[in-house]
């Protein structure tokens, strides 16, 4: 007996390790590949030998039923255990043979434009349907928010326009340049140097200028750049105004960039239609909305042809299985490790007064 138990020990702590080596393994491969490397069929066997050995253990080993930090330690995990089958695409396969009823989806994509209303979730190309929601979804709106522009000096560049291979168009090429008002630098890998005279702070809606003093081979010239409010950038052609430099790109120039504010957040408000009524809720980044058994992430948003928003939609069968059995097992650990070990020194000091 003692032999069988130690087997079960050991088996299980390997598997332990196993567990903890596959969630480090999973993390490194991305959302994707983690969610079918953890819901593969090789995977489901290894989730329901762990489940299964861990309740053997609570059968084999009286200490553990004894000791309540071990015994939440144990218990702890295998509640987390179980809460990731119930949510796994075996798992809701399952439930819906249960129910006779279809299955859930672990995690879909929701593609909506303005004003569209849908229920039906793609996969991660958002070409392919793999599911429909119990409800259905009505984009309100979609909103960028943006940090307000730092009163920082703006951003000069040296650029120059270089052909896409196999294409007929042409991109800038640009480097960032070193400067500050007033003194003199070095117009990147050219001759001529630069000096910054005047400048005005980006400022969101309005016009964007700076005034700067090109030399090269002792001729200089005053140049005054403007970005429209809307515009990404204003240029100066450098070769037009020294022409005499010999190995000038024609199209090397000097660029004025407008900076872009960060984006603080981005928000899509929408309406749920469930049972004939109207909710309205907003999902932002890391706030996302539950609906029915579900949540509702933002994910990311695009433009072509029209502005739409895409959910990332996760079901949330077993997920207080999880938060139950990290609770248990953050108890039982507390317990084990720290509140244990304290009650026989408060019993001796308390023997020694």
């Amino acid at each position: 007996m003692n032999e069988f138990r130690r087997m079960i020990g050991w088996f299980t702590l390997a598997l332990l390790f196993g567990w903890t080596g596959l969630s480090i393994f999973g993390a490194f491969l991305g959302a994707e590949l983690g969610k079918q490397l953890f819901n593969s069929w090789p995977l489901a066997v290894f989730w329901f030998v762990l489940a299964l050995t861990l309740a053997a253990g609570l059968a084999v080993f009286a200490k553990l039923r004894r000791c309540p930090g071990l015994l939440g330690m144990h218990l702890g995990m295998l509640l987390v255990i179980l809460g990731f089958m119930v949510n796994s695409e075996a798992g809701h396969r399952v439930a819906a043979r249960l129910r006779s009823g279809a299955a859930k989806t672990t995690w879909s994509y929701l593609r909506l434009e303005e004003g569209q209303v849908s229920s039906t979730l793609r996969d991660e190309t958002l070409h392919r349907e793999v599911g429909l929601l119990p409800f259905s979804v009505r984009l309100d709106g979609f909103d960028i928010e943006y940090y307000p522009l730092a009163a920082e000096p703006p951003p000069l560049r040296f650029g120059v326009l270089e052909p896409e291979p196999g294409t007929p168009h042409f991109n800038w090429k640009t480097r960032a340049l070193r400067w500050k008002p007033g003194r003199e630098a070095k117009l990147s890998d050219t001759p001529m140097t630069f000096r910054v005279l005047e400048f005005s702070p980006a400022v969101e809606d309005a016009p964007l200028s700076v005034t700067v003093e090109l030399s090269a081979e002792g001729k200089t010239h005053r140049h005054e750049l403007v970005c429209p409010p809307g515009e990404p950038f204003a240029r100066v052609a450098l070769h037009p105004i020294f022409p005499e430099l010999a190995g000038m790109h024609r199209s090397a120039s000097l660029l004025l960039v407008r900076p872009m504010p960060q984006v603080r957040t981005y928000r899509s408000r929408i309406t749920i239609l469930l049972d004939g009524r109207e909710e309205k809720a907003e999902v932002l980044v890391n706030r996302p909305a539950h609906v029915a058994g579900y949540h509702l992430y933002q994910q990311s948003w695009g433009s072509e042809p029209e502005l739409y928003t895409v959910l990332l939609v996760v079901s949330d069968s077993g997920v207080w299985l999880v938060y139950a059995g990290f609770v248990l097992l953050g108890a039982g650990s507390i317990w084990r490790f720290w509140v244990r070990p304290l009650l026989p020194r408060a019993a001796a000091e308390e023997g020694a007064a």
